[in-house]
């Protein structure tokens, strides 16, 4: 299973739509070795750890919580 979870976070590129361990839904505006800039609202981007993104929004079954865009 870890193996999957890291090939999955290898996969992550730019445009990305993800959630966070936090449950934070956002956007991927720029990937780093151990880190992401991810967009969660209009021209507001936090840095977070490579390792806390859980899954792709494709992946997660939608709640109205999308990231618009």
């Amino acid at each position: 299973k870890q193996k999957k979870i890291n090939a999955f976070r290898d996969s992550l590129q730019k445009g990305d739509k993800v959630m966070t361990a936090g449950g934070i839904y956002g956007r991927i505006r720029e990937i780093k070795d151990n880190y992401v800039m991810l967009e969660i609202d209009n021209n507001v981007t936090i840095k977070i750890d490579k390792n806390s993104i859980y899954q792709s929004m494709q992946d997660v079954v939608e709640t109205g919580n999308d990231v618009k865009k």
